[in-house]
């Protein structure tokens, strides 16, 4: 399952991990309990993730269609109204899963500490936090080549 961020097992006394809509835990006995986010309430900060990367998500498929245009239009690459649009969308999908990725980072050793005193500093991140972070850095690169392409002119002379 996609989860951001786990108890390290050996700080932890019980195995557990959680990602923006799912929270598992692993029973002495053996197996995996699950439950979603929506049965419980664990705070603001989760509602905030999950609201901005679903946010992001939206906003990413909309810079992905402005990009492709862009990319393979030629005279669209050279209108400023469509390239302010990519960036804008582009940008604002970058400030989203900013917003996402550090409330969920920031929030999640918060989680596991709060659920057990003796859980201090267990938390480590999972690989879909890596993978957001990794959406993120594409995306800024994105921006910043759109940004290079409007500076230059959008003229590569070909």
């Amino acid at each position: 399952s996609h989860h951001w961020c786990k108890t390290n097992e050996s700080k932890a006394d019980a195995k557990e991990h959680i990602g923006l809509w799912r929270y598992c835990s692993y029973p002495y006995g053996g197996g995996q309990v699950c439950n979603d986010f929506i049965d419980i309430i664990v705070g603001d900060w989760l509602k905030a993730a999950q609201s901005f990367m679903t946010l992001a998500l939206f906003t990413f498929l909309g810079a992905l269609g402005v990009t492709v245009i862009v990319a393979f239009v030629e005279d669209f690459a050279t209108d400023m109204r469509i390239m302010g649009t990519a960036i804008a969308i582009t940008g604002t999908t970058a400030l989203f899963l900013l917003i996402g990725i550090a409330t969920m980072g920031e929030k999640c050793h918060e989680y596991f500490e709060n659920k057990q005193e003796s859980w201090e500093g267990v938390r480590e991140f999972s690989w879909s936090f890596y993978l957001a972070i990794t959406s993120l850095i594409l995306t800024t690169a994105a921006l910043v080549l759109l940004i290079i392409d409007v500076v230059i002119g959008g003229d590569t002379g070909y």
